[in-house]
């Protein structure tokens, strides 16, 4: 199965926790290039922070959004970027993209000085006591682009 095929639970908010459904990692992707969520990502450009929380959450879970309920890593870690002079945004992600073949998408980030990658790391390595710990390596091999947070290794 191709990786951007496998499914993926959506949440309404950052905040919910409540499964809204599950479809294809390809179509989360392609909600963002076709604009779905461009009116809260401009709000956050424009400085309106609050907004960040009102975008899809993802992960594969039963009925809700919590430790108990969590049924298999997707093997997705979502790397963020921070602090990527504005000017350099469009090269960088190039770079990314070229450089890393486990890089499945790079983005600019909603703030819109950052870079949102999508990086795929084979499911079955991934365990409950490692995964915080393939997050750190992820951090320093993409430290050289600039600040580097690891937000999801589900």
């Amino acid at each position: 199965m191709n990786i951007l095929e496998q499914k993926v639970s959506f949440f309404k908010t950052t905040k919910n926790t409540e499964v809204l459904g599950n479809f294809p990692i390809e179509k989360a992707l392609e909600y963002i290039k076709d604009g779905k969520f461009k009116e809260q990502i401009d709000k956050v450009r424009a400085g309106d922070a609050s907004q960040k929380t009102k975008l899809p959450m993802h992960g594969i879970f039963s009925n809700e959004r919590k430790k108990d309920q969590f049924i298999e890593a997707s093997g997705l870690i979502i790397l963020d970027i921070d602090d990527v002079e504005i000017d350099q945004l469009e090269i960088i992600k190039s770079e990314i993209m070229e450089d890393h073949s486990s890089v499945l998408a790079a983005m600019i980030s909603p703030s819109g000085n950052g870079i949102k990658v999508l990086y795929y790391i084979s499911p079955e390595i991934i365990t409950a006591e490692n995964y915080r710990q393939i997050g750190k390596q992820l951090v320093q091999d993409f430290i050289v682009y600039g600040s580097v947070d690891y937000l999801s290794v589900t």
